[in-house]
This record gives C-alpha cells, structure tokens and sequence, in this order.
C-alpha cells in the first residue's frame, strides 16, 4: 500500500506509522484495495479465527510512488507497541525480520492499533511517499477493516514518554519511585554502553530455552509391507515393467539379511523372501570385508592433508577413476582403520607426524619436471587452505572463536540485503529472504555452523571455492582471484580479528620493545621466527601507517570500530589502528593462506 503524506505539515518529520484494526461484520469479504488518497488507506482482509495476525511489517521512504518496497532504503523500526497483546504474541515480535513470530491481539471485538515508530523520523518533503509491506501470515475467515497512518511526534500507544519527559525536566531529587523505575528501565532497554550486555543476555535466554524446552525425535520403523518397486518404461511413473528388490552390484560382497535373527545371503531362497532394510545396508557398508568404504574413507583424510588422494579422483573409484598412486599404503591404511575402530583422530595423528607430511614444499626445477603433481610424494605438499579453515585459523590467532561444540546453525556477518536481493520472500522459515545477523559468541562460532542457503550461500565462503550445498562436492576447485584479497582486507569478520589481534599485541607486550612485539606476532601466526628483514620491513610498514593515522586521527577511529567486538579504550587509536594494519598484513601472507 502507498500513503501520500499530504496531511502533514511540511515541517514536520513521520516518527512511524500506526496500523489500525476495525471488526467488520462483513460475510465472504476478502483482498485488499490499495489507492493514493488523503483518507486513510482501507482494506478488508479475513483472519483465521477471528483475530489479525501480523508476522512483519516493511516501509521504505521514496519520492516517487512504487508498488514495492525499496529494500535499499528501508526505514528501520526501532520500538512497537500495541492497544492489547496476546501472551506469547506481543507488539515487539514484528521487529523479528526472521517471520518466525507474530503479534496478535488479546481481544477481537475491540479496535486494536499496532505501533511502530522509526529509527530515523522521514522527511515527507525530501520522500513524500511511504512503501508499506504487511505479512499477515494465512488468512482464512473473519475480515477485519484496517487502516494505516504515519504519525508525528512520540508514539501515541506508548504509556510513558510523557511522564518521562515530564520527569526529565525536574530536579533528580524531585523524582517519585515510579519515575525512577521508569527512567532506569527505558535506560536498560536504550543505553549503548549495556548493548553488549542486552545481546549476551538475550544469548543465555534463547540457550536456556534451547535446553530447557522438549525437543521432538525422530522415529522410523520398516512397514511389515514394503512397497513394490519396478522399473518404468523410458522413465514414464504408470508404465512399470521388471519388478526390483534392494540388490548390491555383483562385483562386491553380497548383501546378508537378517531374518529372525539370522542372516541370509544374498541370492538364497530366504533372502529372496525377505525385503531388505537400510540397517542391512549400514551393516554392509561397514563390515571389515567391504573393499571400498574404508578405502574412501581414508582417501579422502589424506586428500585433506596432502591436497590430493592416493586415487586422484576422490568422488570415483570406479573404472573411470584413476588407480591408486600407492595402492599398498592405501590397502594399509584402510585396514588398520578399521582395525583401530574406524577411530579418525587417529589415523590423523599418524598422517600428520609421518615423515612424507614433515616433509618441507620446497621444490625444485627437476622436481617439477619429474613429478609436477607431487604423486610421487618426494616432498611436502603446498595448497591453499579450504574457505572455512581459512576464517577459523583467523578467528583463532585471534583469540575470538569460540570452541563450543554443537547448537543450531548461526549468522555471521554478511553484506545488508543480500538474501533480499537474488531471493523471493518465502512463507516459511526454509524460505526466508531476511538474513537477520547473530550478535555475541554466534559471530565467531567455527564455521561449520554457518548456516547455509543454498540460493544465497556466504559470499566470504564463496569467494573461497565454497560449494553452496546444491550437490555432494567431494573435490572442490581452487581458484585465486582479487576478490579473496578483498575479503581478507576487509570483510567485517577479518578486519574485527585483526583489531582483536592488535589490541592482544599491544596489552600482552606492553613492556616489550618494537622489534619484540614484531616477532611474537609473526611467529604466532606463521609458526615460524621472523629474518631480520622481514622485521625491517614490518617496521617501516608501522611507521608509515602509524604517521599517516596521526595526521587522520578519524580514520583510527574507523579502523578499530569495525565489529561488534567491544573496543578497547585504553589503548591509544593511533597505535592501535596501526598495529590493526600490522596484523592485516600477517594475516593475508601467503604462507599464513596456505598449507606448506
């Protein structure tokens, strides 16, 4: 819907909008009538039981009438109230662009009013037109009239701007009990230094639910009559011909089958009788005598620390695939794995304290001539590091990740309307096109628990080959483009972890010379000592970053706001910001983006 704010005065600013609900006893009304117009725009709309539901509201400011809502210029609410609120159903609940909740209204014979006032008041002479998206959620029976106007100045459902107003104009000592109460609570709810302390309590609150709350499980069991299976004739579904059971290929161990406690072999008489079941192919897949899954299994560890497997083609062991390159090691390998209880951890302790992998990627020209692809194994491998390793070595040199295992999936930083722009708005949470950032220990949880969408993967996580889950990727490509040094320089979460990493420097070595602290924070990130002239150099780096930041105080300033890291104020901006530079710049060297 479209309003004309021409009932304003033009010098007055749009502090928000006020959503009006009418009963209307109206049978078989329904849709909704958008018109530009001096009264307020009208809409009979049916609502499932009765009551109105409102799971989002969008506006956006523009100066010229639109049927859509520019999410560029989206007006950000900062408060909502409401005449009446159902328990678990309350006025706030729509400023979760997440639509997972909705406010409705304790009362449906009543007029009810929902308020949302704005971040920024609009100027109706700069954007005299206002974009207003409402999600009422599925809507089937009763219609109600609603109305939408903007209003001016404070919020007129809000019960206590005026006493507050009134109480902030006297002395503190002329202060009543409840005016106290009420100016320490609007302080609590709006003070950005107790930001931090909202998020971390709003963290504990959703984790305590998480584990508080009952959690439903997942059941199966096999049906006593397995559907019939058959193959269809040039893929067409009512044209069945041969009908199949769960057979295995030939070529491999048969597949036993449990039949009152006993297993039957594929191919006897009993088994033939007996449909089998997906514990029977679980028990297949891992027994000791399979030839091929603790061969991939071990493949593709060793792909993971040597970049390529002992059968090159990970994703295929078949006869497309090419043969092992040390078929006796891998025959080894896959047997102690099972033989040691499928146990990962150690066959990577083994892998990584070998000789081949201790080796140094130092080659040579008659190394690359002989054995251009390291097959052979003559010395250690050398590749650029996986999108995910990438940003959690970075948030651990820093001190910032969060070790905790387990927990639902989280949203890190990531550009502003991404998911609006290349998405459409869905009706369900699987759907959704607002991607609503995590604040606290979320924006540095490991990266496996970034959540993915597979229309709008992490654009950081993409840049570094990431695959955006649309299909099993056993062997991602490697690229090098100037988007990765884009990333690393200045994506929010590493230019955050290069400030955080600058501020240990500064407050863990106070009393260390330069050249000390140069050398703790190269070896910290390379393991491996500085030469002297890398030394030289990281200093005449500083020096030249450190003047150029004290003759632009402003942009030390910047530099250590990015991130909602808490920053640390006693330490001077200039040097702060210049050590923030130092740490970028350990951070992005080759040797620190790659495995050698």
């Amino acid at each position: 819907i479209q309003l004309r704010q021409r009932d304003q005065q033009a010098s007055e600013t749009i502090s928000g909008i006020s959503i009006e609900f009418d009963p209307q006893p109206v049978p078989g009304a329904a849709g909704k009538d958008t018109q530009e117009s001096t009264e307020p725009v009208l809409s009979l709309t049916p609502f499932p039981d009765g009551v109105p539901k409102i799971t989002a509201v969008l506006v956006s400011a523009n100066n010229q009438p639109t049927d859509q809502v520019d999410y560029h210029g989206q007006c950000k609410f900062v408060s909502a109230t409401a005449s009446t609120s159902a328990d678990s159903h309350v006025a706030p609940s729509v400023l979760d662009e997440r639509n997972v909740h909705w406010w409705q209204p304790s009362e449906k014979e009543k007029k009810q009013c929902l308020t949302l006032t704005f971040g920024q008041p609009v100027d109706p002479a700069k954007t005299p037109f206002l974009s207003v998206l409402i999600f009422f959620g599925q809507n089937k029976s009763l219609p109600f009239r609603w109305r939408v106007r903007p209003f001016t100045g404070h919020d007129p459902q809000s019960k206590w701007d005026d006493a507050i107003a009134v109480a902030l104009l006297k002395d503190q000592t002329q202060w009543t009990e409840d005016s106290r109460e009420q100016l320490l609570a609007v302080f609590r709810q709006t003070a950005p230094s107790l930001s931090l302390l909202r998020t971390q309590i709003s963290n504990l609150e959703e984790r305590q639910n998480i584990l508080t709350n009952k959690h439903s499980t997942m059941v199966m069991n096999t049906s006593s009559k397995p559907r019939e299976t058959f193959v269809l004739n040039r893929g067409q579904y009512d044209a069945p011909t041969i009908r199949v059971t769960p057979r295995t290929p030939r070529v491999l161990p048969p597949l036993r089958v449990r039949r009152n406690g006993a297993r039957t072999t594929d191919g006897d008489k009993d088994q033939r009788e007996t449909q089998a079941t997906r514990l029977d192919l679980a028990e297949w897949l891992t027994d000791p005598n399979h030839p091929l899954t603790a061969r991939v299994a071990v493949n593709r560890i060793w792909a993971l620390f040597f970049e390529t497997g002992i059968v090159s083609t990970s994703a295929d062991f078949g006869s497309q695939g090419e043969y092992p390159s040390h078929p006796d090691l891998l025959d080894y390998l896959a047997t102690r794995f099972v033989s040691h209880g499928w146990n990962q951890k150690e066959l990577i302790q083994m892998i990584v304290s070998s000789a081949t992998y201790r080796q140094q990627s130092v080659t040579t020209a008659e190394q690359l001539t002989v054995d251009p692809g390291n097959r052979l194994l003559g010395r250690g491998p050398r590749f650029r590091l996986p999108a995910e390793f990438i940003r959690d070595q970075v948030l651990a040199v820093s001190g910032l990740l969060v070790p905790r295992v387990g927990g639902p999936s989280v949203h890190p930083y990531q550009p502003h309307g991404l998911w609006k722009e290349i998405s459409h708005f869905g009706s369900t949470p699987a759907t959704k096109q607002v991607f609503v950032q995590d604040h606290g220990e979320k924006l540095y949880r490991r990266s496996l628990y970034t959540i993915v969408k597979r229309t709008s993967p992490h654009p950081a996580m993409a840049a570094f080959d990431a695959p955006n889950r649309e299909m099993c990727v056993v062997d991602r490509s490697k690229t090098n483009t100037p988007l990765q040094a884009l990333v690393t320089l200045n994506d929010p979460q590493f230019a955050e972890a290069a400030r955080v990493f600058a501020s240990s420097i500064l407050q863990e070595h106070s009393t260390h010379d330069e050249r000390s602290r140069i050398e703790w924070a190269f070896e910290s990130i390379s393991s491996r000592p500085p030469t002297d002239s890398e030394i030289t150099m990281i200093a005449q780096f500083l020096d030249a970053e450190r003047a150029r930041f004290q003759k632009s105080p402003i942009d030390a300033e910047r530099v250590i706001a990015i991130g909602e890291y808490p920053v640390t104020y006693d330490i001077d901006p200039v040097e702060q910001a210049a050590w923030t530079q130092i740490a970028t710049l350990l951070l992005n060297l080759s040797e620190v983006l790659t495995r050698q």
